[in-house]
């Protein structure tokens, strides 16, 4: 009897454990280095000290620089401040029942967070593009790069 629950016991700290590896550490991550590279489109952020945001999942490396880390952290603590205070218990059990996992309240809050932060900054990024297109402008940012490499073309 005593084997049967120490390992009932081991595989829920496991699941608890894996859970908790991919809320925090590869789904949060994720969505903060995306999210601040599609902020740091419309927003302009001027940055004074060097910032990098890395994560390495086997073949594939993502990183963001500068103010995109600055955007996507701010994102996702505003995102997360908004879920937990309009969504709380309501978000939690949604997770729960909609993607048939129980990661815990406070780590569906994360869960949750990460995807409505790609979804809500990919939406205004598309604004921005949309927006861009029709005014027939290309973003300051955009037009400093493009010379760059016109630039270095010309040098060849």
């Amino acid at each position: 009897m005593e084997k049967k629950y120490s390992l009932a016991y081991s595989i829920i700290e496991f699941e608890t454990i894996v859970r908790f590896i991919f809320s925090w550490i590869i789904l949060m991550p994720i969505s903060v280095i995306i999210s601040g590279k599609l902020l740091a489109k419309p927003i302009t952020l001027i940055v004074n000290s060097r910032q990098i945001f890395k994560i390495s999942l086997g073949v594939l490396v993502i990183q963001s620089t500068d103010e995109e880390v600055i955007l996507g952290f701010i994102g996702f603590i505003i995102t997360l401040f908004i879920t937990g205070v309009f969504g709380g218990i309501n978000v939690y059990v949604f997770v729960k029942s909609h993607f048939g996992v129980d990661p815990g309240h406070f780590t569906s809050l994360c869960f949750f967070s990460s995807c409505l932060m790609v979804l809500w900054s990919f939406i205004l990024f598309s604004i921005n593009r949309l927006g861009s297109m029709v005014m027939g402008k290309i973003p300051i940012k955009e037009v400093d790069e493009r010379n760059n490499i016109i630039d270095g073309l010309s040098k060849k």
